[in-house]
């Protein structure tokens, strides 16, 4: 369950910036992102994307940033 919720995290993460794991591999707020967003997940066990924490909204938008 864990592996899923690492493996959808960091296709969220893609998704969201419109970016590899390639381009995104080398930045700590990528792996950072991924690793909040899983650990929110299974406690919440949550499947409601309006709850994503505000720590990976931010990454992301900073990812957004470096990758553009």
């Amino acid at each position: 369950m864990i592996q899923q919720y690492i493996d959808s995290a960091s296709n969220y993460i893609q998704t969201a910036i419109s970016a590899t794991e390639e381009q995104l591999e080398a930045y700590n707020q990528y792996w950072f992102a991924v690793s909040l967003l899983t650990q929110f997940w299974y406690q919440n066990r949550a499947t409601d994307m309006k709850n994503t924490p505000y720590q990976v909204v931010s990454m992301i938008q900073q990812l957004r940033g470096l990758i553009e």
